[in-house]
């Protein structure tokens, strides 16, 4: 089995279903969309290296740095200084919480996303530049073969059977390929966790202040 390109994955979620065609009530096929639901979970879901993108931008004169596009979460932040000052994230109401004068009170130690914006705390001083590494959703299976699919097509597979529930009522495989979309998920997430951490090392979540 060789799933490489979105028409292989289609053709397979079809084997899989033993059906040739899932049509809607005006008859198209319904395959793509399985499978674009499925890469919706997926992307809510998975967080892998192939995902990761630079973080890289100047505070503003408003104490903000805009969120890029297709930021899905934070993997780490920093003041980029010498020495470098790491940021924490923190929830926005936090931040002004803890932080309410909004004004220049010094170099940053927390970071908080606030809709298109990261907003900082304490309020920067000067407009320093910020340094990381975020998670991106990635482009698309149906615009091309993004990293994602190429590294975990069995990933793609599964999650876009998961889906099928809707056309292909009562059939019993459907609680087996949702249990296989978990087992891969958590497979994949592992194996980025041991390539950034080692698989003997303990990570001490940060706890809030």
């Amino acid at each position: 089995m060789t799933i490489a390109t979105l028409l292989n994955l289609e053709n397979q979620v079809k084997s899989f279903l033993h059906r040739a065609d899932i049509l809607d009530t005006v008859g198209a096929s319904n395959v793509d969309n399985l499978i674009e639901l499925g890469e919706v979970w997926l992307f809510r879901h998975a967080r892998t290296a192939d995902m990761e993108a630079t973080l890289s931008g100047t505070i503003d004169s408003n104490g903000e740095l805009a969120v890029p596009t297709g930021y899905l979460a934070l993997k780490h932040a920093r003041i980029a200084a010498s020495p470098t000052n790491p940021l924490l994230m923190r929830p926005s109401h936090w931040i002004y919480q803890t932080y309410p004068n909004r004004s220049a009170g010094g170099t940053p130690q927390y970071i908080a996303r606030d809709g298109s914006v990261f907003i900082f705390g304490c309020y920067p001083t000067g407009t320093p530049t910020v340094a990381g590494r975020y998670y991106a959703k990635p482009t698309s299976i149906k615009t091309s073969a993004n990293a994602v699919f190429v590294a975990n097509p069995d990933l793609y597979l599964f999650a876009a059977l998961a889906e099928a529930e809707s056309y292909v009522k009562n059939n019993a495989q459907v609680g087996f390929w949702i249990t296989r979309r978990a087992s891969i998920l958590a497979d994949v997430n592992e194996l980025h966790d041991e390539g950034q951490t080692g698989t003997g090392m303990s990570v001490r979540p940060d706890a809030y202040a």
